[in-house]
């Protein structure tokens, strides 16, 4: 999962989030496009806190669209034991050391971003 920027012929910045074959994933996709009046920067930090949220679907092989259109929400113990505690890990890979658990302001960025993602 990785966040690509499009430099759009008027030199608009768009950034995209793809998934590991290099597809853009639509439902983020269009969140940040509703979001255009915000900055590049914050777009992207943006994209990068809900790659957080794909990679814990992912993991837990749950369809977002299909929960989504058939009313099955998140219980409990999904949210808390598994969502929660996914975002406050640290998932980067290109450091040497790796730190177990992100700062509590990265943590409340990334819980605001996914809320209001599953908000829109």
């Amino acid at each position: 999962m990785k966040v690509e920027i499009i430099t759009h012929e008027s030199g608009d910045l768009l950034p995209l989030l793809l998934d590991s074959n290099d597809m853009p994933i639509s439902a983020p996709n269009e969140f940040i496009i509703s979001r255009r009046s915000l900055s590049p920067n914050t777009l992207v930090r943006n994209l990068r806190e809900l790659s957080v949220l794909y990679l814990w679907l992912e993991s837990e092989s749950i369809d977002l669209e299909l929960r989504i259109t058939s009313k099955k929400f998140f219980n409990e113990a999904e949210i808390k034991g598994g969502l929660v505690e996914y975002l406050k890990r640290d998932h980067e890979k290109r450091r040497k050391v790796k730190k177990i658990v992100v700062t509590p302001n990265t943590f409340n960025q990334r819980l605001t971003t996914v809320r209001q993602f599953l908000s829109w």
